[in-house]
Parts: structure tokens; sequence; C-alpha cells
């Protein structure tokens, strides 16, 4: 990788003759994966490079600007696009070291004394930061919901319209871990074994045609899967059985329900999300006192995946689920 010295001087020779102002629209580190430390109040976006030269670019960004709640995700709870103004406390930063920078320099408490510092350059004020986040699990061959199928199997499309929402609870059924509703998850529901009959492959116990995730009534038995579930232990349906070790919500032989109630299962899945950061009109400034500059018109810094979060979704009540 060239560093960013490198195209100072080259630029300086072929505009020598101008009015001295560098501008520069791409350089090595640009469109790099970006790592994340930081606190809620204050977040270090950055690359390291170690090959060939030792270098870092941050980005560092100060204030509550992120929503709380999604933790490590570059986000608000007003809008998915962000623009923040260069200054003292949002800034970037590169930097050249003398030997190799460790992939926990960032993300130290304390700034460790190696490798040195060589040579830095900063943004000053004006310019902007530009941020823009999107869920990274919404195509068709993704499983948003970890429910052990596709989108594209649960009825998504790319438009985003008349999504199949088998129980009507308001929550397609690609983003839902219960598709019928039944206080039984989808992904236990698609476990079957040699012997369990199926439905298209999936298992279908009442051998109806419709398969278990997408019924109400798994058994046949006349009494609604959900209310053969013990309201106190929704999140393993299994565990409520008979004698001969057979849930209730899988035996027809057993039709008899728990207490009425309208409990469902949490409705929490976990979602991935891929931020990217542009930055643009903006300047960087050695810090040696020589005042050389480099002026951007337009960087395109990077993304940032984050892990995987809590994603809350809210069940509205329905005929369907009832």
């Amino acid at each position: 990788m060239k560093n960013i010295l490198g195209l100072f001087i080259v630029s300086c020779i072929l505009i020598s003759c101008d009015s001295g102002d560098i501008i520069v629209t791409s350089f090595e580190l640009e469109d790099s994966k970006l790592s994340l430390c930081g606190s809620d109040d204050q977040k270090v976006l950055y690359i390291i490079n170690n090959d060939n030269v030792y270098e870092t670019m941050s980005l560092e960004i100060t204030g509550n600007q992120f929503e709380d709640s999604l933790q490590n995700v570059l986000t608000t709870n007003v809008s998915d696009d962000i623009t923040l103004a260069f200054n003292n406390s949002n800034r970037l930063i590169y930097r050249l070291y003398d030997g190799d920078v460790p992939s926990d320099y960032f993300c130290s408490q304390i700034p460790p004394k190696e490798p040195r510092v060589v040579d830095e350059y900063q943004s000053t004020s004006g310019g902007t930061i530009n941020i823009y986040t999107f869920f990274n699990d919404n195509l068709a061959s993704d499983d948003a919901d970890g429910d052990g199928l596709d989108n594209s199997e649960e009825g998504w499309n790319a438009a985003g319209v008349n999504q199949l929402d088998t129980d009507g609870d308001g929550i397609p059924n690609y983003l839902d871990i219960d598709d019928d509703g039944d206080n039984v998850s989808t992904k236990n529901e698609l476990t079957t074994t040699d012997e369990d009959p199926t439905a298209e492959g999936l298992k279908d116990t009442d051998e109806d045609g419709i398969p278990n995730y997408l019924d109400t009534d798994d058994d046949g038995d006349g009494a609604l899967t959900r209310l053969e579930v013990s309201s106190t232990i929704l999140n393993n349906p299994t565990a409520f059985a008979e004698a001969d070790g057979i849930p209730n919500y899988l035996n027809p032989q057993i039709s008899t329900t728990q207490q009425e109630h309208n409990q469902y299962i949490s409705h929490r899945i976990n979602r991935s999300y891929r931020s990217t950061i542009t930055l643009s009109d903006f300047k960087l400034v050695k810090q040696d006192g020589s005042g050389e500059e480099i002026r951007f018109s337009e960087y395109n810094m990077g993304y940032f995946e984050s892990s995987s979060v809590g994603f809350p979704q809210t069940p509205q009540q329905s005929d369907s689920s009832n």
C-alpha cells in the first residue's frame, strides 16, 4: 500500500506551478473494512495497515450521536442517515509509525508507547462525515430471523410490500421466529426424523399437508397448539409432555388444553447491520508545524459491519393466532 506521504509528494510535482493547493481524491486505505472501539459517547472507527508500511486511519466521533439501545450500531432512533461536521470533537487522524501497530491499539485504555508515531495528519473544522446504516441480512438468500429458512422461502420480496405474514401479527414471516403464532418457534417445528410425517420435507405431524411451522394445530386434535403448550415454559415447549414422552401439542390422543391465555414467546431476533462512511470537503494538516495540507473533495473511508444484536419485534394480536 502506498502511504499518504507518497501521494503528497506526487501531488506537489503534478501541481507545482498551481496555487499550491493539494487535492487528493483517493489513496490505498480507501474503501476499507473498518473496526470500532469506544463507548456510547465516544467512538473510534479505524483501519490498521502493517503491509510494507505501518499506518492507521481513525475517525473519532464524540457525543451521544447514536441510538443507545442498539449497541455498536451506527444509527439513530430518528434516521439511518447521519451527517456530522468535522470539528474538535469529530476528527480524522492519519498516522505513520516506526513499527507494527497492534490490533488493539485504539481499544487500549492506556495508549501504548510503541510503536512510535513518526508522522501525523489531522482534519480541521469544515467538511462533513456521512454515515448510512442499513440491514445487512435483507437479501433473498439471507435468514434474517435465524429460523433455518431463507428470506425467500418465507415470502420476502425486494420491494418490501405484501410480504407473507401467516399469523397476521404484523411481523412478516421472514422476521418472525414463530410464523404461525402457536408458541412453538419455527426453528423447533422444522426438525424432522426419518420416522416423522413430512409435508415437502418439513415436519407435518397430522399429515394435513400444512407443515407444523405454519399449522396452528400441529397434531390435528382440535385443540390449538398454543393452548397445548404450557404458558410458563413457552421457550421450551417440548418440556411439557405426557408420560409417554410426547408433548401434548404433538399427541392427537391428548386434546386437553392448558388454561386459556394470551401469552406469546419473545419476539426478539438477531439482525446484522452494515454502515458506510464517506467524508467530503475536508482537509488534513500535518502536525509537525510545517502547515502542509492535503485537501479532499470526497473520500470513501469504508464500511463497518456490526455484530448481530437483539432487535425487538412487537406482535399485534390477531384472530389467526388466537
